[in-house]
């Protein structure tokens, strides 16, 4: 059985070679959050932030992917919704 081609539209849109640099940035904002927890600053790492900033045209033409970290120094995390 022949084994199928990644097919995601994200990636398949920004090219062949985004992938890589998809997951460095993975990586990075992963990095960058666990930072800032270490600091006690909430974040969440949000797709659909990213994908609206593209929407938008907020960047050049170049980026073809985005993530958004938002961040919240309160007593609650705004990012959970607790009862």
């Amino acid at each position: 059985m022949k084994s199928q081609p990644f097919s995601n539209p994200v990636f398949h849109s920004a090219g062949r070679g985004s992938l890589v640099n998809s997951i460095d940035l993975g990586i990075a904002a992963c990095s960058a959050a666990a930072t800032a927890s270490n600091l006690r600053v909430d974040t969440r790492i949000m797709y659909s932030v990213g994908r609206s900033c593209l929407d938008m045209k907020l960047f050049t033409e170049d980026v073809k992917v985005a993530l958004g970290i938002p961040l919240s120094v309160t007593g609650k995390s705004p990012f959970f919704d607790r009862k």
